[in-house]
């Protein structure tokens, strides 16, 4: 009878390196052009330890993006703690979502704008499940207290948050400058997006 082959304990700050580098790197430059040996390169170490802990690129990909989502959930939920005025926490969250703008750029839009649909679904449902999470009581709130424009719907201000970071309207606008800000864009659908909900 063969032995067992006993399973591999994974170094968590090892892959928690890797995951900071990729994260770097997709938000920087796109993954597209992301490679496991060029981050292996980059973290002095090799392709086989990185497979260790993401078994393929796009499981890494994903797991970077979703990092970042979690990071997002973590602000939205320590920018709005000790408020309680509906329209104090609105413009909370909206401050926290547009502080984390500053780490896109246009490398990664480009790349998300051709990526294939299972991805960008994937993408927006996550997207759609976040917003979700901290907008909804809100807006019933707005709609129960009758506050101006507060019966928005949940479904409407989704898809206007995913707008300020949807890759093919950013990419339209910033045809038109010549200097990018990726964070004043934000900054300009924030204030379209309090229009609406707060009036």
């Amino acid at each position: 009878m063969m032995p067992k082959k006993k399973n591999k304990v994974l170094d968590a700050t090892e892959g928690a390196k890797i995951l900071e580098a990729a994260r770097k790197y997709i938000f920087t430059y796109g993954f597209t052009s992301l490679t496991v040996e060029g981050l292996a390169r980059q973290l002095a170490t090799n392709v086989k330890k990185i497979y260790a802990h993401y078994r393929s690129k796009p499981l890494l990909i994903q797991a970077a993006i979703e990092s970042k989502l979690t990071d997002l959930d973590r602000d939205m939920t320590a920018a709005q703690e000790g408020l309680c005025d509906r329209t104090e926490r609105i413009h909370a969250l909206l401050g926290a979502m547009k502080a984390h703008t500053k780490e896109f750029t246009l490398a990664y839009f480009s790349d998300v704008l051709v990526a294939n649909s299972a991805f960008n679904e994937w993408l927006r449902t996550k997207q759609i499940q976040l917003f979700s999470k901290h907008f909804k009581s809100l807006l019933s709130d707005g709609c129960r207290e009758e506050a101006p424009f507060g019966d928005v719907s949940l479904e409407v201000f989704t898809e206007m948050c995913r707008v300020a970071t949807d890759p093919a309207f950013v990419l339209r606008i910033t045809k038109k400058q010549e200097v990018v800000n990726i964070e004043e864009i934000y900054k300009q659908v924030n204030k379209i997006l309090l229009k609406g909900v707060l009036g």
